[in-house]
């Protein structure tokens, strides 16, 4: 099953969300928070440039 880039990016959001809240009791918690954090960029990241490249092959095709 392939899920959606938005999908992982929330749900990797909610996690990084939850260890921030964790960081107030339990600070090891930090890289983890961290992990996340690169884990969205990526994620984020990726997901635009499929979409550029979604774009640039449309107008490929127009032409």
């Amino acid at each position: 099953m392939i899920v959606p880039l938005s999908s992982q990016i929330s749900y990797m959001e909610r996690h990084r969300d939850k260890g921030r809240e964790l960081l107030k009791t339990k600070p090891e918690t930090q890289a983890a928070v961290d992990i996340a954090d690169g884990i969205i960029l990526t994620l984020t990241a990726y997901q635009e440039f499929v979409a550029n490249d979604r774009q640039q092959e449309q107008e490929r095709n127009t032409r």
